[in-house]
C-alpha cells in the first residue's frame, strides 16, 4: 500500500483546513478575499520551503513525500476554489473566465502537463516540478469550466468522462496489482494488468462507491474484491522465479544465483542493486546473478566526508552484519566472477584509518580506497574480480549533491580504480560511455539509482565483459 502515502496528505488537509477556517471565524476574519490572499501567501511559503529545502539538499523522497512540500499543491487548489467563488458572489453566474481566454489558458495546461510528463527528468528540479504540475493543472481547470472551449470539449468525449468516474479506484487498485501480478512478480504482461485494474476499479465504483454515495453500503462487497484480488495474485505468482528469493534480502543474505551459465555475485551499494536486481528477474541461460547491499550503510566500513561532517549510516541498520554476510555468502557460492560496482560516494573526501581527513584525489585518499578494496574484495571468493566504473549521476545541483554529479570527480575516481584493478590483476568494465552520455538521465529513477530499463540497457555494455572474463 505504498502509495496511499497520497491520502495522509490529503487527509491531514481536511484536518488543518477545516481549524484554519473556525479560527477565521473566530477572529472575525472570515472573508473570500481574505482567503485568496491566505491561499496565495501560503502557497509561496511552502514553495519557498520546498527550493530551502532541496538547496539544502533534502533527499528526492523528502521533496516528493513531505506534507509541508505537497501543501503548495492543496493550496494552489484552495486558491482557485476560493477565487471561484469570489466571481460567483460578485455576480457571475458561473465561475469562469469566458471567451477566448479560458481556452488559451486551458490549452497552456494541457501542453504543460504533457511536456512534463514526456520531458521532465524523473527525479531532477523536484522543488519546480511541484507549483508547475499544480499551476498547469489549475490552468487546465479554468479551461474546462467553459464548456465552449477545445479543452472542455476533448474531456466531455464519453470515453474519457468513464475514465473519470472511475480514476480514484484506478488510483487506489493499480499499484496492489502491479505489485502482486506485476513484472518483476509474475510474468502477467502490462495489458493483462491493466485489463484487472479497469475491472476491478469499475467494480469498486459500482458495488462500493455508488452505494456509499447513496448511503445503501452493502458489507458483503467489502469481502469479495479483496477475494477477487488475492485469487489474481495466487493464479500468477507462481511464475516467478525470483520473488521468493528476494525475500531474503532484509535479512542481509544473498539469494540464489538467477539464471545458468557463468555465475556472478555483486556488491556494492544501493546502485549496485539496481544493477543487478533487475537483471535477476530475467533470467538469462549464458549468466546467472546475484549480489548483495543494504541502503543506508557505508561501503567497506569507508567514512566519507560531506560538508565538513562525516557522513553517517542510517539509523537502526546492522551494517557490520551485513558486512560479515555478504563475505558468508560469497564465500559459501563461490562465484566465477565477483563483481564490485564503482560508488559515487567515493566522491568525497574520506577519512584514514588514523581518523585523518583525507582530501579527494590525494595520495593519502589514493592509498584509504585502495585499503578498503583490499580488505574487501578477495572476500568475494571468486575465481576472477571485476570492478565496474562508477556511473555518473544526475542528482538535483545542491552542496551535497555536488561532489556526486562533478564529472572531473568521477573522472578521476575511475582511473584510481582502473589502475588499481590493474595493479592487483582485476578487470576493470568501463559503462560510462552508457551512464555518462548527456542523455543518459533517463536511464535513472532518481538521478542515482537505476530504473528496470536502465539497468537493462547498462547489462548491454557490462555482460560481454563479465562473460569475456569467464571465457
Amino acid at each position: 500500500m505504498l502509495h496511499t502515502w497520497t491520502l495522509s496528505v490529503e487527509e491531514q488537509w481536511y484536518v488543518a483546513l477545516p481549524i484554519l477556517l473556525l479560527v477565521l471565524i473566530a477572529l472575525k476574519r472570515f472573508r473570500l478575499l481574505t482567503m485568496v490572499w491566505l491561499f496565495a501567501g501560503l502557497t509561496l511559503v511552502s514553495v519557498a520551503w520546498t527550493v530551502f529545502l532541496a538547496a539544502d539538499g533534502a533527499s528526492v523522497n523528502r521533496l516528493y513525500l513531505g506534507t509541508d512540500t505537497r501543501a503548495q499543491q492543496l493550496l494552489i487548489g484552495g486558491l482557485l476554489g476560493a477565487l471561484g467563488v469570489l466571481a460567483v458572489s460578485r455576480g457571475s453566474s458561473r465561475a469562469r473566465l469566458t471567451g477566448g481566454a479560458a481556452g488559451v489558458l486551458g490549452a497552456i495546461g494541457v501542453l504543460g502537463l504533457l511536456l512534463m510528463f514526456t520531458l521532465w527528468p524523473e527525479g531532477r528540479w523536484v522543488a519546480a516540478q511541484l507549483p508547475l504540475s499544480a499551476a498547469f493543472s489549475a490552468l487546465l481547470i479554468v479551461g474546462a469550466l467553459d464548456q465552449r472551449t477545445g479543452v472542455a470539449r476533448v474531456l466531455a468525449v464519453e470515453p474519457l468522462r468513464r475514465i473519470g468516474l472511475i480514476s480514484y479506484g484506478l488510483y487506489l487498485w493499480h499499484w496492489p496489482i502491479a505489485v502482486m501480478v506485476g513484472a518483476d512478480e509474475t510474468n502477467a504482461a502490462t495489458p493483462v494488468r491493466l485489463i484487472a485494474t479497469f475491472a476491478i476499479a469499475s467494480a469498486s465504483y459500482v458495488f462500493l462507491e455508488k452505494p456509499i454515495r447513496a448511503g445503501r453500503v452493502r458489507l458483503r462487497w467489502f469481502f469479495v474484491l479483496p477475494v477477487v484480488l488475492v485469487g489474481l495474485a495466487l493464479v500468477l505468482t507462481p511464475k516467478a522465479p525470483l520473488a521468493a528469493s528476494t525475500q531474503a534480502l532484509p535479512d542481509h543474505a544473498a539469494p540464489p544465483f538467477s539464471g545458468s551459465g557463468t555465475t556472478t555475485f555483486f556488491v556494492g551499494d544501493s546502485v549496485s542493486g539496481s544493477l543487478w536486481l533487475p537483471a535477476a528477474g530475467s533470467p538469462r541461460a549464458d549468466i546467472a546473478v546475484t549480489g548483495s547491499f543494504l541502503l543506508g550503510c557505508k561501503l567497506f566500513e569507508l567514512d566519507f566526508v560531506v560538508l565538513g561532517e562525516v557522513g553517517e549510516e542510517q539509523e537502526g541498520l546492522d551494517c557490520r552484519a551485513w558486512e560479515q554476510q555478504w563475505r558468508a555468502d560469497a564465500q559459501r557460492m563461490r562465484p566465477d566472477v565477483g563483481v564490485f560496482v564503482g560508488t559515487s560516494s567515493w566522491q568525497y573526501d574520506v577519512m584514514d584509518s588514523q581518523g585523518r581527513l583525507q582530501p579527494f584525489g590525494s595520495d593519502g585518499y589514493r592509498g584509504r580506497i585502495e585499503q578498503a578494496l583490499d580488505a574487501s574484495l578477495p572476500e568475494l571468493g571468486a575465481r576472477k574480480v571485476a570492478i565496474t566504473s562508477v556511473p555518473c549521476t544526475f542528482l538535483p545541483q545542491n552542496a551535497v549533491n555536488a561532489s556526486k554529479n562533478d564529472r572531473a570527480r568521477t573522472e578521476t575516481l575511475n582511473q584510481i580504480l582502473e589502475r588499481y584493478a590493474d595493479d592487483r590483476g582485476y578487470e576493470f568494465i568501463d559503462v560510462t560511455v552508457a551512464t555518462c552520455a548527456p542523455d543518459a538521465g533517463d536511464l535513472y529513477v532518481d538521478g542515482l539509482h537505476f530504473s528496470p530499463d536502465g539497468s537493462l540497457r547498462v547489462w548491454e555494455y557490462l555482460r560481454p565483459g563479465l562473460l569475456g572474463m569467464a571465457g
